[in-house]
């Protein structure tokens, strides 16, 4: 089972990744960052604020274009990643006597958000981003071990490396590179002026 969960997750990051080649340049152009930043707020924000009904339709907007721009696993991922939080948190709630109406903002709020992420991450490739130099470089960190994490997991299964071991191997290998691409790059950065801060 959790094999299963772990091979549903690689092939969600290998498509957000392949997407981001094959995405229709409209998608893709500077102007749409800010546009994209404010999806993201507002998909933060209106579940924990607005009606659950608004809260419900804003979601189901977010699954219906992840679907409409074909990344059709990630929507269903993340439909059935919010369902299995909701069923969790709503048997607590019943459990625990909770508030059942907080458990399903709670859940719109991490599928809409969540989908948001998918959408920034599969339409906005890191050179967009040079402007905001942290932003830059979180995005290149998040793209370069995204890929990493596939690589290593590709390799490692070819081994015959399987579970706990093989994704803590998954694991540090991915944060190791994370760590030297961030040094390269703040490095790069450096050397052309950029400020960065400590």
């Amino acid at each position: 089972m959790r094999r299963g969960v772990w091979s549903v997750i690689l092939s969600v990051l290998a498509e957000v990744l392949e997407y981001r080649r094959r995405a229709p340049g409209v998608l893709l152009r500077r102007e749409l960052v800010a546009a994209k930043a404010l999806l993201l707020a507002i998909s933060l924000v209106t579940p924990l604020f607005a009606p659950i009904r608004v809260s419900l339709a804003l979601a189901a907007l977010m699954l219906a274009f992840l679907a409409l721009l074909g990344l059709r696993l990630s929507a269903l991922y993340v439909a059935l990643s919010a369902l299995l939080l909701y069923a969790s948190m709503a048997l607590s709630a019943i459990i625990f006597n909770g508030d059942m109406g907080s458990a399903a903002r709670f859940c719109l709020a991490a599928a809409s958000t969540l989908s948001a992420f998918i959408i920034i991450a599969s339409t906005t490739p890191p050179s967009l981003l040079r402007r905001w130099p942290a932003l830059y470089i979180l995005a290149v960190i998040f793209s370069g071990v995204l890929r990493e994490i596939l690589d290593i997991s590709v390799v490692l299964r070819a081994r015959g490396s399987s579970g706990l071991r093989y994704w803590l191997r998954v694991i540090v290998a991915s944060v190791a590179a994370a760590l030297t691409r961030a040094d390269a790059l703040r490095d790069s950065l450096s050397a052309r002026g950029v400020e960065l801060g400590e």
